[in-house]
C-alpha cells in the first residue's frame, strides 16, 4: 500500500495535465471555485464533525454540501441574469446591500487569504526546530508579495497557471488517499472505535453545523470571473466544482469513520486528520502534509483573484485586476502582523453568510421580474426559505474552533 498510493497520486496527476483537459475553458474556470471549495476546509472538517456531530458526521457533510449546492443555484441565476443592475435598480435598499456585500466579501477574501497562507506557513515550519517566534508572519509576507507582485506582472492567466499546478497536486493526492481509505474500508474489521451519539442539544449541533458553511465556501468567486469566461461557462463551472467537491467532501467522511473515533475526544486542530491517517498508511500522513500546503496556496490565490474581481466590479473598474492582486495581498499582509487569525475567521464565516444573503435576496428580485408562471413561484419560495437558512448561520452560527 505505501508503494502503490503514490503511484496512484503520479497517476492521477498525470491525468488532471493531460493537455485537452488543460487547454477546456470550462476546467480553467472550475479550477479557481474548487480550489477555494476544497482549502483548509477538507482537512479540518473530520475532526470538527467528530466532536459536532459523532455518529452523524456523514448525514451532516451530506446536508452541508446540499445547502452548499442549493445556495450555489441562486448565485448562478445572478449570473445568467442579463442586467443586474436594472433588475435591483427598483430596491434602492437591495442596491446599498449589493454594494455592503460587495465590501464585507473583499475583507471576508483577504482574512481568508491571509488565514489560508498562515496555516500553510504554520505547516512548513513544524518541521523546522528553533524557528524565531515571527517565522510564520515572515514566511506568509514572502508568499504574499511573491503572489501579489506575479498576479500584477503576469494578471489573471497567470496566476490561474500557478493555481492549477497546485490544484493538481492537491487533487492527484486526494485521489490517492481516496482509494487507500477504500482499500482500508474493504479490509477493516468490525473492531473499529465507533462514534457516540452527540450529547449537545439540537439547537447547538445545528450552531455548530452552520458554521461549515465556510468549509465549503468559495463557490462563489465564479461570479466575478466575467473578464475572462462568458456567463455560461462561469455557470457550469459553478455547478461542477460544487458536485466535484462534494462528492469528495462526502466520500472522505463517509470513508473516515472507522477512524474518527479517537477525534472525539482530541483537540480540534489542522493536524489531527495527518495524524489518524497513518494508520491506514504510513506514506500518507506525509502526503497529506503536501495536499496541505497546495491546498492553503492553491485557495489563498483563489480568494485573492476573487477580491480582485470583487474590487474590479464596484469600483466600475478603476483598480483593475492587477493592482487589485497588490491591494489584497497587501492588506493580508497588514493583517498577517497585527491580528489573530484564528479569532478573525470567525467573522469571516459571518461574513460570507452575509454575502451569500445579499445574494439570495437579488436571485429573489431577479426571479420576480423575469420568471413567469410556477417557475417563478417555485424559485422564490426555494431562495426564500434559504433566505432564513442564511440569516440564522448569520446570527447563531457557531465558529469552527469551537
Amino acid at each position: 500500500m505505501n508503494f502503490v498510493i503514490p503511484l496512484i497520486a503520479i497517476a492521477a496527476g498525470l491525468l488532471l495535465l493531460q493537455p485537452k483537459l488543460q487547454g477546456s475553458a470550462l476546467w480553467r474556470a472550475t479550477v479557481t471555485p474548487l480550489a477555494s471549495i476544497i482549502g483548509s476546509g477538507f482537512l479540518v472538517v473530520i475532526p470538527v464533525l467528530a466532536h459536532s456531530a459523532g455518529s452523524y458526521s456523514l448525514i451532516a457533510m451530506s446536508a452541508v454540501v446540499f445547502l452548499s449546492v442549493w445556495l450555489g443555484s441562486a448565485l448562478r441565476c445572478n449570473i445568467l441574469a442579463q442586467d443586474q443592475t436594472a433588475a435591483i435598480a427598483t430596491s434602492p435598499s437591495l442596491v446599498h446591500l449589493e454594494r455592503l456585500s460587495g465590501a464585507v466579501l473583499a475583507m471576508a477574501y483577504v482574512i481568508s487569504v491571509a488565514f489560508y497562507l498562515r496555516l500553510m506557513s504554520g505547516f512548513v515550519l513544524s518541521t523546522v526546530n528553533d524557528a524565531p517566534d515571527t517565522a510564520p508572519q515572515m514566511m506568509t509576507t514572502a508568499v504574499l508579495c511573491v503572489i501579489g507582485i506575479y498576479g500584477y506582472r503576469k494578471g489573471l492567466s497567470g496566476l490561474e497557471k500557478l493555481e492549477i499546478y497546485s490544484v493538481t497536486v492537491k487533487l492527484a493526492i486526494i485521489c490517492a488517499l481516496l482509494c487507500a481509505l477504500l482499500v482500508f474500508n474493504l479490509q477493516a474489521s468490525n473492531n473499529a472505535p465507533l462514534l457516540s451519539t452527540p450529547d449537545a442539544d439540537w439547537l447547538t449541533i445545528l450552531r455548530q453545523l452552520a458554521g461549515l458553511l465556510l468549509v465549503v465556501q468559495g463557490f462563489e468567486t465564479s461570479l466575478y470571473l466575467g473578464s475572462e469566461y462568458p456567463a455560461k461557462v462561469r455557470a457550469q463551472s459553478m455547478l461542477f466544482a460544487q458536485i466535484l467537491a462534494g462528492v469528495i467532501y462526502i466520500g472522505f467522511v463517509g470513508m473516515s469513520l472507522p477512524l474518527m473515533g479517537p477525534l472525539e475526544t482530541a483537540e480540534i486542530n489542522e493536524t489531527a486528520i495527518i495524524e489518524v491517517v497513518g494508520v491506514v498508511a504510513w506514506v500518507l500522513p506525509m502526503m497529506l502534509v503536501i495536499a496541505a500546503v497546495m491546498s492553503q496556496f492553491s485557495a489563498s490565490i483563489a480568494d485573492t483573484i476573487g477580491a480582485a474581481g470583487v474590487i474590479q466590479q464596484e469600483t466600475g473598474g478603476h483598480i483593475d485586476n492587477r493592482s487589485g492582486y497588490l491591494l489584497i495581498t497587501g492588506l493580508a499582509c497588514a493583517l498577517v502582523w497585527t491580528s489573530n487569525i484564528f479569532e478573525i475567521i470567525a467573522y469571516a464565516s459571518r461574513a460570507f453568510a452575509l454575502y451569500y444573503l445579499a445574494q439570495t435576496l437579488i436571485s429573489v428580485t431577479h426571479c420576480w421580474h423575469s420568471e413567469a408562471g410556477s417557475a417563478r413561484y417555485v424559485k422564490l419560495v426555494s431562495y426564500a426559505g434559504l433566505s432564513v437558512i442564511l440569516l440564522f448561520i448569520l446570527l447563531f452560527a457557531a465558529p469552527l474552533e469551537s
